[in-house]
């Protein structure tokens, strides 16, 4: 019983999924797994951001900050994916299933193009 964790361009691991799983336990459980295997060195790092009722989103994996400002074009942040499809809610909402799998994607903020993801950055302010 697993859970895929995959980082675009980055990382991917296997971690063990447990009943009432989320995506912040799983990405939790991946940054333990992949810094474990390759210590001392870290190989993985994240930082979240809380949005209050939006829940926690991810604002930096290793070391890549999203660039959300009104002052800065074009803008660039982490869409977390469940599954084939952008998330709905934020990492510490999401429940996990065995077999799931989640991933973190840096992409622009096409204005033309919209998901949750990018409207609930939106709506928060960056």
């Amino acid at each position: 019983m697993s859970v895929v964790v995959k980082i675009t361009g980055g990382p991917t691991t296997q971690v063990d999924w447990v009943k009432g799983m989320n995506a912040q336990r799983a990405l939790e459980a991946a940054w333990r797994r992949l810094n474990a295997e390759s210590a001392p060195k870290r190989v993985f790092t994240y930082e979240l951001q809380y949005f209050g009722e939006l829940g926690y989103l991810v604002v930096m994996i290793n070391d890549t900050h999203e660039t959300y400002s009104t002052t800065l074009e074009p803008n660039f942040f982490w869409e977390f994916y469940y599954g084939t499809n952008p998330a709905t809610v934020g990492i510490d909402q999401q429940k996990l299933n065995d077999g799931d799998e989640i991933r973190f994607a840096y992409e622009p903020d096409d204005s033309t193009a919209s998901s949750a993801w990018k409207d609930i950055k939106r709506a928060a302010g960056g």
